[in-house]
């Protein structure tokens, strides 16, 4: 999956396991993006386990875009759909 994502979302790294959205400005706590797969939050585990075959398509929310996720979302957004069910 993070072969997926690489190079594809301008200011978007991968560092460590985690997807960074904003850069890593923060003193506490992660800056990791919030993981949404078919509207169902994951943990990057989860996430980890995605077969990049069953990806029907990735977005990423930066900024005010991201707000819809309230505070979870503080961080950026990447949000997932797959073309079945999340198993």
């Amino acid at each position: 999956m993070y072969d997926l994502m690489m190079g594809r979302f301008p200011g978007v790294t991968i560092s460590n396991g985690e997807i960074i959205i904003r850069g890593r400005s923060s003193f506490e706590g992660s800056n990791s993006a919030l993981i949404i797969v078919n509207d169902i939050e994951v943990d990057i585990a989860m996430f980890e386990n995605i077969s990049p075959s069953s990806v029907r398509s990735i977005n990423v929310l930066k900024d005010s875009s991201a707000s819809a996720y309230g505070s979870r979302g503080a961080n950026g957004v990447v949000i997932i759909e797959l073309k079945g069910k999340l198993d």
